[in-house]
Parts: structure tokens; C-alpha cells; sequence
């Protein structure tokens, strides 16, 4: 007996199509010999072998072969020359040389179809998470974009993003004195005690070691731009981009990122479409026409505007009036007691 000439692991069940050597076949002895019932018996047997496990084999028990051809009762009659070409194995199997054949190239190409399929898989989760990382990333720094946004463009928007890290992050940094020296420029200040030198490296720490007297670090605020998104977004205003130019304008003419975020709330109560763009560009029109308005100079002492002649005629009246009034009363003139009618 021979070993097994397909694996035990060759399995092509999914695969109904099975290849057909037509020259191998017309110029085979079963089909010069066999007769019409033969012959279709064992072509069923080739079909009902290629779903087997391993596949191109066949059991070796004559009541599954008669099933399997649909000989039934016939099954002795047409036994010898359906099972001819088929040779039993090690495994008690029986397997079709020329079936076998065609059973391996079809489980190297189903082997090779599921490692491409693997590694599209593999390539679709990479994209998606470089995508998602990359959209989070611009969301950090005030960016959001449609969620469709093709991954050149996201890699792109990184690439130009500014050098600061986004308003959520802190960096931390040693506050230093300066002074000026003899040459104009900036040099970091010595320690209180005296002078010294600047150590290339930190020391290491040690539990007895004196506490280090250099100022306590402090975080640095974020970039102007970068807060008065993130205000803006406080007031409702869902996207925002701190690196947009008309943004960086409006921040350079003098507006403030608080009258940025008053903006963006009224735009986003008045229902805009755009409540960013249009916060800006109003933000910047008022600012304009404030700055306008101031007297260029020294700042003058505020005098009270001259009344108009109608508010002048008005208090003229209201004077007239009340003289009038005065005039009439006998108690209120001057020198008059008593009626006319009780003089004598």
C-alpha cells in the first residue's frame, strides 16, 4: 500500500467546480471499455470525490460507493470498471491519481485566494487606523473634516501643522532671569549665592541631596489662535481651525479671542451655516469701525455738547411758564400782602 497522495488537510468543500481534463479523458481505457451505465457510475464517484475529505478520495466500503455512484443493487455489476485507475492507501481511503492532481493545484489556488484575502484585511485595518489617527490629530489642533476625507489629504494638513503642541497639552519649561550684558544680549542669570557655571548635564538625585533652589517650572500658555478656538468652541461653534488666515488677521488687527468666543455664540444662536467664518469676518468689522471711530492723538478731555436750539426753545418755555406762574400769585410778588380790591 502507498501513503495517501493528497494531505489530509486538502479540503474543497465550497469549491462545487471541479476541472475536467477532456484529451485525458476520451483517451482513457474507461472510456474505450466501459458501457453507458459504467461509464456515468464513475463519473459520479470523480464528482462525489471532490467534495470528500481529503478530497479525491473515496471511502473504502462498497455500500457508500453504491450510494455515492447511484448503482444501488447494481453496484457489483459495474464495481470493476467504475473503480478502475483508483488505488486504496494507507489510510484505507481510495484515491484518484489524476483527481488528485487536480484537488492540489486547486487547494494551492484557494491557499494563495485566502492569504490575499488576509492581507487585504490586514492592509483595510491599517488604513482605518491611520485615518482615525490622523483626523484626531487635526481635531486636536481645531481641524475637524468630513470623516470621508481621503487619507493624502489628512497626511498633508499633519505635515503643515504648526510646531505647538495642541491647547490640551502643557509643556513645561524652567523659568530663567535674564539680564543684559555688556554686549546687548540675553544671558540666563546666575544662581542667588554667586556666580557660576552652567552644568552640560543634570545631576542625579539623591535622598540627600539639598533642594535644588532653581524657580519652579511653569507651564506655557497656548498659542493666541489656539485659544480663541478653543472658546469658540466653548460657545457652540463645532468647527474651528486655529491655523486659518483670516483668523491669524483678525488676531494681528487687535481682536481679542474673548470678542471671538461673544461672536461665535451670536452666531451660533442666530442658526449661521457658519458660524466660524462668519464670527471672524463680524469680529473683524467691528473691531474696524471701533478703531475708526477714536480721535487719533492724544486722548482730550470730554466736553458736554452744546443743547440744539429746539431744547434751548423747550427750557425757555418751561422758564417763561413758571415765571408766569410766580407773576400770579400774590404770595410770590414782592411787597403785596393783600389784594388790589382791599386797598383803599
Amino acid at each position: 500500500m502507498t501513503s495517501p497522495l493528497v494531505p489530509s488537510e486538502v479540503d474543497l468543500r465550497g469549491m462545487p467546480w471541479m476541472p475536467l481534463d477532456t484529451v485525458r479523458l476520451i483517451d482513457s481505457d474507461l472510456f474505450a471499455l466501459s458501457t453507458g451505465d459504467e461509464f456515468k457510475a464513475a463519473v459520479a464517484l470523480w464528482c462525489k470525490s471532490w467534495t470528500q475529505v481529503p478530497a479525491a478520495s473515496l471511502p473504502n466500503d462498497d455500500r457508500i460507493l453504491a450510494h455515492l455512484s447511484g448503482t444501488a443493487s447494481r453496484w457489483k455489476r459495474v464495481k470493476a470498471m467504475c473503480m478502475r485507475g483508483w488505488v486504496l492507501c494507507d489510510d484505507g481511503r481510495f484515491y484518484h491519481p489524476v483527481i488528485a492532481e487536480k484537488a492540489l493545484e486547486a487547494w494551492k489556488e484557494r491557499e494563495e485566494f485566502q492569504d490575499r484575502q488576509e492581507n487585504e484585511s490586514t492592509r483595510l485595518q491599517n488604513f482605518r487606523a491611520e485615518h482615525k489617527a490622523l483626523r484626531r490629530a487635526l481635531r486636536a489642533h481645531g481641524i475637524v473634516l468630513p470623516f470621508d476625507t481621503k487619507i493624502d489629504v489628512l497626511r498633508e494638513r499633519v505635515a503643515n501643522l504648526p510646531e505647538t503642541k495642541p491647547e490640551t497639552e502643557t509643556e513645561t519649561q524652567p523659568e530663567t532671569e535674564t539680564f543684559q550684558n555688556g554686549n546687548g544680549c540675553n544671558a540666563p542669570a546666575m544662581a542667588k549665592t554667586g556666580t557660576g557655571t552652567v552644568k552640560d548635564q543634570e545631576q542625579k538625585a539623591s535622598p540627600h541631596a539639598p533642594l535644588s533652589q532653581d524657580p519652579p517650572a511653569r507651564p506655557s500658555s497656548p498659542t493666541e489662535a489656539g485659544r480663541a478656538c478653543l472658546l469658540m468652541r466653548q460657545a457652540g461653534c463645532v468647527q474651528t481651525n486655529p491655523s486659518h488666515p483670516d483668523l491669524l488677521a483678525a488676531l494681528a488687527e487687535g481682536v481679542t479671542p474673548q470678542a471671538l468666543r461673544d461672536t461665535a455664540a451670536e452666531g451660533v444662536a442666530a442658526g449661521k451655516a457658519k458660524p466660524f467664518a462668519w464670527a471672524i469676518q463680524t469680529a473683524r468689522s467691528r473691531h474696524a469701525e471701533g478703531a475708526s471711530a477714536l480721535p487719533a492723538g492724544p486722548p482730550r478731555t470730554a466736553r458736554a455738547a452744546a443743547p440744539s436750539k429746539t431744547l434751548q426753545g423747550i427750557h425757555a418755555l418751561q422758564e417763561l411758564g413758571n415765571g408766569h406762574t410766580r407773576l400770579d400769585s400774590p404770595r410770590d410778588r414782592p411787597g403785596l400782602d393783600a389784594p388790589r380790591d382791599a386797598e383803599p
